[in-house]
Order: structure tokens, then sequence, then C-alpha cells
């Protein structure tokens, strides 16, 4: 991975109610001190709140983020931007040369009953922690 010299990073998604939340809470707690860790959507549609709980069981509170768009950012003021999904990398706007851009194309989490054998919530959140290389379990 390249080394990030900036002091904002932008995590990118269609709704901002998920993906982008959680990648904005792991941000928050494991990103060096000085850094400014934001989340929005092309489409804000409001946190879920199984990210709230999720990400609460791994110890991450992320009950005090908002949802939004992109109309209230100063795109020129960021270091980074991450896409997390085919849809907001198309739709991405210009961003001035200064600002490098990532994508980081994340499926959707999807909440199911237990028993269900695709990865649940609460795994999803624990396996994102120790992809993003946190201590926490």
């Amino acid at each position: 991975m390249q080394s990030v010299e900036c002091q904002t990073i932008l995590f990118l998604c269609t709704g901002n109610s998920c993906r982008s939340q959680m990648a904005e809470g792991f941000g928050r707690a494991l990103a060096p001190v000085g850094f400014e860790i934001l989340s929005a959507g092309t489409e804000p549609r409001g946190i879920h709140p199984k990210a709230i709980q999720v990400m609460a069981e791994v110890g991450i509170d992320i009950g005090s983020q908002n949802s939004q768009g992109l109309e209230g950012i100063d795109l020129g003021g960021l270091g980074l931007v991450v896409t997390l999904c085919d849809s907001a990398d198309q739709r991405c706007p210009s961003l001035p040369a200064a600002v490098s851009k990532g994508h980081w194309p994340l499926r959707p989490t999807r909440w199911r009953p237990r028993g269900a054998r695709k990865r649940s919530w609460p795994s999803s959140a624990r396996y994102g922690m120790r992809f993003a290389g946190g201590s926490r379990s």
C-alpha cells in the first residue's frame, strides 16, 4: 500500500449508510493523530442502525456520525478520496490534481439471520477491523 501523506481522507459510497460510515469509524479509530476522516455518499440515505450496532460490537461508536452528500465538502481540502463501491467510483466528481483517489470495491454488507451461510454484520465488522490492522477483538 502506498504511503499516505495527507491529513484529510474521505470515504465515498452511494448511500453513506453502511460501508463509508464503517470505514469512517475504523479510520477515526486507527488513523494517526492529526488526520481528519470523513465519509459521504453520492445519494445519502441516512446511517443504518445495524452499522452502528456492529461497530459498537468491535468497540467503535459511530452513533454520532451523520449521513451526508458531497455538497458541503471542500474537495480541494482533501488529501485522499477512497471510493468503496463501483457506483461511487463512477459518480465521483472530478477532483483537483493534488487529491489522490483510490478504489476499494466492497460488496454491500447485508444483515442476515443467524444460521445464514453468508457473512453476518458482526463478523463483517470484526473482519474489517482485522483487515485494517486494528487490535480490537
